[in-house]
């Protein structure tokens, strides 16, 4: 019960209170289905790791991509691991980054508003295949 404060150390006997302080933990890997969205030829989500602690979900790993033009925004939408009972509300809902190691490529990850997964947006630095490495968290409501 490392982190909750109970009222006062009665609680910790009780049994409502114990049962209702328990978080969710998981974590394992998982393959997401990537579906291209606007300069990509192809995207191809590799297995990816997450954890879960309570609401809050965190993933990261790597995407193989190929874009149509250098210099133009790119987009692509991941599914989650563990998916929301709702559809997300508004792009703040998930968040997080992209990167690669070379061509100094960069972006962002969003909640896609009105649906059950991730976008993810970048300035394509290359028309050659590279991968991209993407980390982002989100809640679970």
């Amino acid at each position: 019960l490392k982190g909750i404060t109970p009222i006062d150390d009665a609680d910790l006997t009780r049994k409502d209170y114990v049962d209702n302080a328990i978080l969710t933990l998981a974590s394992g890997k998982y393959t997401p289905t990537a579906t291209v969205g606007t300069n990509l030829q192809s995207a191809t989500a590799l297995s990816m790791n997450y954890s879960r602690v309570g609401s809050v979900v965190t993933v990261h790993g790597q995407i193989n991509i190929d874009a149509s033009v250098s210099g133009e925004w790119s987009s692509l939408g991941l599914t989650l691991p563990v998916e929301p009972t709702a559809n997300f509300s508004g792009p703040s809902d998930a968040g997080g980054v992209v990167g690669a190691d070379e061509g100094g490529l960069s972006g962002r990850v969003y909640a896609s508003t009105g649906n059950k997964e991730v976008r993810v947006t970048f300035e394509s630095t290359s028309t050659a295949p590279q991968s991209i490495g993407v980390a982002f968290s989100y809640i679970l409501e």
